[in-house]
Order: structure tokens, then sequence, then C-alpha cells
């Protein structure tokens, strides 16, 4: 990280509908101290915790669940073997 600058991530939670709860939890303070891979790491734990804390608000939070597989995304996306 180029910067010295705090890594934040913002969790939300859904408490009615239209109604959302935003909260802003540090990674940490110091970025530059860290490769972008112990950052993604860092984020990664802090995600699980999130997810831990409500596990249905994730599931309704990433509509990517809701879609099947189209055989034309292999066209975009290249897999390799």
């Amino acid at each position: 990280m180029k910067n010295n600058t705090a890594v934040l991530m913002v969790a939300f939670k859904k408490l009615k509908r239209g109604k959302y709860h935003f909260s802003v939890r540090m990674i940490t303070e110091e970025g530059s101290r860290f490769s972008h891979e112990e950052l993604t790491y860092m984020y990664k734990c802090r995600l699980e915790e999130v997810i831990r804390e409500d596990p249905s608000n994730y599931l309704w939070s990433h509509r990517r669940w809701k879609h099947q597989w189209k055989p034309e995304y292999g066209e975009i996306f290249s897999f390799e073997n």
C-alpha cells in the first residue's frame, strides 16, 4: 500500500424492508505495514466474523446465490484446466 492509511470495511445488516444498519470496522490503522496479500487475508477474516454473526444476512445480500450457471458465462471467463 503506497500511503500509510487506515484500512476499513463496511458491514451492513438488514433490519427490515428498506431499513439497514451500516457499521465501519477497522482492519488496521497502518496499511503500509502489510502486503496486499496480508491485507486481503485480514479482510477475509473480518468478513468471516460478520458472516458468523448473522449468516442469513450474507446469503440475502449476495444475490449471486440466486442465479444458476449458464454455459455462455464460460465465454466471458477463461478457465484453464
